[in-house]
């Protein structure tokens, strides 16, 4: 499994954000909505552990956030349903929402692959 650092505040943050936008009530229905222990979001809450690319990829397709590493450095926003994406974009985004409804073991696939291209650069 693919892990990338983040820093405890990043996570804070995005949670705080989930909550503030109403897409989650608690850390423990951000668990449920994808699919991990509570312990899991605890851990990568507090700096305990590393989160994984698979679980900001899902993140990243059941709350419409955009995920950015530049430079080792990670940010997020959040997609507006109105904002116009470039089309190579959102057919990305397209692509891995049907992956993760039809094949979701597939997304660590397609992860590890992004990572590897990604470490080509």
């Amino acid at each position: 499994m693919l892990k990338y650092k983040v820093n405890p505040d990043f996570f804070k943050a995005l949670i705080n954000d989930l909550i503030d936008r109403g897409c989650i009530k608690n850390k423990s229905d951000l668990a449920s909505r994808i699919s991990v222990p509570r312990s899991t979001i605890s851990d990568i809450f507090s700096g305990r552990n590393q989160v994984s690319l698979d679980k900001l990829i899902n993140i990243s397709i059941k709350f419409n956030v955009l995920f950015t590493i530049n430079n080792g450095s990670i940010d997020y926003k959040f997609i507006d349903e109105n904002e116009n994406l470039d089309p190579i974009f959102q057919e990305s985004i397209n692509y891995l929402i049907k992956i993760y409804k039809n094949q979701p073991e597939k997304i660590t696939q397609f992860t590890k692959s992004l990572i590897n291209l990604l470490k080509k650069k």
